[in-house]
């Protein structure tokens, strides 16, 4: 058996669950745990301990201080081991840096999923620029090999990290498409909330934070409100700009129009009540709730950055608008809420092109083919 341990943090400290979270847990309630075992080295109190140990992991409490945590090094070295690690397998960029010194003086294969671009991070540029060089000098060069999610992860790994490709891997994280299907209960959501069957429900998921913009949302929420009366929106998720933008959502004339859930595990049904699903993202390195929302069989919104456009098929699958256009991006959704065939076929298109291109499986058996090669020998370059 090959023991990989995993190194993943919570999101925004318990107010959410981010997509390297919900990725890690779908491969390893997907993974067959004969030839691989789990180790998951997880934020104490993160919210999905229990979901990890049910699909059959262990799961070691792990925390850091700071991103330069040298005690929580020796930490894992000691985890390393004691629990006879054939690899660590890193998820997030701090873990990335943790992880990497770890597994060098352990002298243990290492390899990390990139699951952001550090270059296109919204920190200080000075900040920036300490964290790349870390990120080259160190984590770069201690990986094995490196799993971007997106061939726009990849790109920017050459071209900011100086990473040679050959030591890139890109494996999108795909679905499990059974927990998106027609099976799906429907009207549950809209029953909930109060929300009248017949009117355009217009939804985004994600945590609530400076990256998701949801201030644009609920700026182009205004705009397709002057167009659609009887239009209604969801924002499913948590996050440290909850507070604000539920305020921004008030001055805005829209606190009967808008509905914040909170952090949701239901969101398959969340999805199968909308009409169309918006996505204001300033930076997303694959978007995975678009992905969610074309299994879901729905139109998709979205700002054309990052990875987004591997996913969602402009004009074919969704629509893709320039960033920050507040305007543009409510003129899409108008558009959609107005041509109901059109949004119709575009949701099929989406479901199709998600059973054809990303499914969890295809992502499963790419990770089991990355271990086994590590394990084989090696890819250090």
């Amino acid at each position: 058996m090959i023991k990989v341990l995993h190194l993943m943090t919570a999101s925004e400290k318990n107010r959410g669950v981010g997509g390297a979270e919900t990725l890690l847990l779908s491969i390893t309630e997907k993974m067959s745990k004969e030839d691989i075992g789990f180790i998951i080295a997880y934020t104490s109190g993160g919210m999905l301990t229990d979901d990890f140990k049910k699909a059959g992991a262990e799961v070691v409490q792990f925390d850091t201080a700071s991103q330069i945590d040298l005690p929580a090094v020796f930490k894992l070295v000691k985890l390393i081991k004691s629990r006879n690690i054939d690899i660590v397998h890193s998820h997030q960029l701090r873990y990335d840096f943790l992880g990497s010194i770890a597994a060098r003086i352990s002298k243990t294969p290492f390899i990390f999923t990139r699951h952001q671009s550090l270059s296109d991070y919204p920190i200080k540029r000075f900040k920036k620029a300490i964290f790349l060089n870390v990120d080259r000098l160190i984590t770069v060069r201690s990986a094995d090999k490196i799993a971007a999610v997106s061939k726009f992860i990849a790109a920017d790994l050459i071209r900011n990290e100086w990473v040679p490709a050959e030591r890139i891997e890109v494996i999108y994280s795909g679905l499990d498409l059974k927990k998106y299907n027609k099976e799906v209960r429907v009207g549950n959501i809209r029953k909930e909330f109060s929300i009248d069957p017949r009117a355009p429900l217009i939804g985004t998921v994600g945590r609530i934070n400076i990256e998701k913009a949801h201030d644009l949302f609920l700026k182009a929420a205004a705009e397709v409100i002057k167009a659609a009366p009887d239009a209604r929106f969801i924002i499913a998720g948590d996050g440290p700009l909850r507070e604000n933008q539920e305020k921004l959502s008030e001055e805005l004339g829209l606190k009967s129009k808008v509905i914040f859930t909170g952090y949701r595990r239901d969101i398959p049904e969340i999805i199968a009540d909308l009409n169309i699903f918006a996505l204001s993202s300033l930076t997303e390195s694959l978007g995975i709730v678009n992905l969610e929302a074309m299994a879901m069989g729905k139109p998709v919104v979205s700002f054309d950055v990052g990875g987004v456009s591997e996913l969602v098929a402009d004009k074919e699958t969704g629509l893709l608008v320039p960033p920050r256009d507040a305007v543009t991006f409510a003129g899409a959704i108008i558009g959609l809420i107005r041509d109901k065939g059109k949004a119709k076929n575009m949701g099929l298109a989406g479901r199709r092109r998600v059973e054809e291109n990303f499914t969890l499986d295809a992502t499963v058996k790419k990770y089991h083919e990355l271990y086994n090669s590590i394990a084989e020998g090696g890819q250090k370059q």
